[in-house]
């Protein structure tokens, strides 16, 4: 478990770089993520190695899919989780999943108050109103918001499910 906790680390702080300076995840730096995972899992359990890697792949994709629709999240953050599933699984990478979204969302509402955008409070409230008064998802206008690479954030997210995970 180790070295799948370490590669997670290298692969994650490269990400984070690589998303500072150009605001963009090498889909390169995906492709080794998710071949080594699935290799790495492969020889530890065979078959079984291959279909945990598979569903670390696919259930993150498919749950922030509806992220992505609605211009919330960048598909390379997407692809990001889905390469740290294809290591760590799907029930790891939920639980870094969570931690990043709480962890994001207080940096936004942190960036919001710096920045003073208090008008960015509102019109979130008044996109989630029309979505649940029309029963459908709307796609999110970011031209105006607040945007920052989220891949530090998903760093910061990764040290903190290491901390949680050895105190359980």
């Amino acid at each position: 478990m180790y070295i799948k906790l370490v590669f997670v680390f290298l692969f994650i702080l490269s990400a984070a770089i690589n998303d500072i300076k150009y605001s963009k995840i090498s889909n390169k730096l995906i492709l080794i993520s998710i071949i080594f995972g699935l290799s790495y899992n492969v020889y530890l359990n065979n078959f079984a190695g291959f279909i945990f890697s598979i569903k670390g792949i696919i259930l993150p994709f498919i749950a922030l899919y509806v992220l992505f629709l609605m211009n919330f999240l960048p598909a390379g953050d997407i692809k990001l989780f889905m390469a740290i599933g294809s290591v760590l699984g799907y029930q790891y990478v939920f639980m870094i999943i969570i931690i990043s979204v709480f962890i994001g969302g207080i940096y936004s509402i942190f960036l919001l108050i710096k920045n003073r955008k208090f008008s960015d409070f509102k019109k979130l409230f008044v996109y989630f109103k029309s979505c649940v008064l029309n029963m459908k998802l709307l796609e999110y206008n970011v031209s105006e918001s607040i945007r920052f690479p989220f891949a530090p954030i998903v760093f910061i997210s990764y040290l903190a499910f290491i901390f949680v995970k050895n105190m359980i």
